[in-house]
């Protein structure tokens, strides 16, 4: 397992390379099928398949290039990521994704078709796990971003340790989250390794950036354990929001479909507590668009829907909720795609 070349590998008893092999085998879920390791070149991500590297030889260094950057900058890094992983002895596969044209939310966008690239990675390599490189530092900014936004137990739950791809079948997991940025940067100088920077984390004028440079230097000024005591707090309303999710599911073990719409029951919508009610309208919302738009639903939006129906009115209104519309009639709930010529009311 021993690097070519001028990297040195990191030493197995280093805090950080322990802590991350640990997860790993915690999460990978077969042993003798191979992990697919999502590489930008960064130094999270080269810390990840260095550490790594050190506990097995069952890897593949994936990076995945997108068009919102300078075909310039997004070379370099692919050329970094590649000689990385050669360096390590690490079969190595790439693809370039197209997302400029798509218009809406580039950044969403270009993360839906990163992951949709390493899914069909994964699935052809037979790979049980794809493994991602968000830490401590990154489950803090997640938690911030969530909060800012008025976000419920889901958003604040931050990034999970391992979730399942609905379209591939295949695992996602995070070795990282219990690993500082400052870790991650140690393990690639021990093994004298100079990652890539991505301009575009420097842009304050973006939250996550402004967030990372000109907040949370503050913060861990006031508590350098907030990153963890971030994940801690994440795990507890990820347990939350699994209570949250059984209960839309029994709302949705209720519910009428037919075609794209959803139809419930007025009443027993009412009977449900307001959080469990958000949620059953989230999960139609995600059923109905795939997934897509899902960015522009907020929490107080749904709030609004949901008083709607609580309230005593027989009135029928009729609700925008980013890719779909919520009609409270008399005795139902129904939510099916937005259609331009609907007028949100209430």
């Amino acid at each position: 397992m021993a690097p070519e070349g001028n990297i040195r590998q990191p030493e197995k008893k280093q805090p950080g390379v322990r802590r991350i092999v640990s997860a790993w085998r915690r999460l990978h879920p077969d042993a003798d099928r191979p992990t697919l390791l999502a590489c930008s070149a960064g130094a999270d991500s080269s810390a990840l398949l260095l550490a790594l590297r050190t506990a097995t030889d069952r890897l593949i260094a994936a990076h995945i290039r997108h068009d919102l950057r300078p075909d310039s900058e997004t070379e370099g890094d692919l050329d970094a990521a590649r000689s990385l992983a050669e360096s390590l002895g690490v079969p190595f596969r790439h693809e370039t994704v197209r997302v400029r044209e798509l218009g809406g939310n580039a950044e969403a966008e270009a993360r839906r078709a990163r992951y949709a690239a390493l899914s069909r990675i994964a699935s052809e390599e037979d790979c049980a796990s794809i493994a991602l490189a968000h830490h401590a530092d990154d489950q803090l900014e997640t938690v911030l971003m969530a909060l800012l936004r008025g976000a419920g137990p889901g958003g604040l739950s931050g990034m999970p340790p391992s979730r399942i791809d609905p379209e591939s079948g295949v695992r996602l997991i995070r070795p990282m989250l219990r690993v500082h940025r400052a870790e991650a940067e140690a393990i690639c100088r021990a093994c004298g390794w100079v990652w890539r920077e991505d301009a575009t984390n420097r842009d304050t004028d973006r939250l996550r950036a402004g967030l990372r440079h000109l907040v949370i230097p503050q913060l861990l000024e006031l508590r350098p354990d907030a990153p963890l005591r971030a994940c801690d707090a994440a795990d507890l309303l990820r347990g939350c929001q699994e209570l949250i999710e059984q209960g839309a599911a029994e709302l949705g073990a209720n519910t009428d479909r037919d075609g794209a719409a959803a139809r419930l029951d007025r009443e027993d919508a009412r009977q449900s507590s307001p959080v469990v009610l958000g949620q059953w309208i989230r999960d139609e919302l995600r059923r109905i668009s795939g997934g897509v738009g899902m960015d522009r639903v907020r929490a107080r939006e749904v709030a609004k829907v949901c008083r709607a129906i609580a309230d005593g009115s027989g009135e029928a209104r009729v609700f925008t909720l980013g890719p779909g519309v919520v009609r409270v009639e008399r005795d139902s709930v129904v939510v099916e795609p937005a259609r331009p010529q609907i007028k949100e009311q209430g």
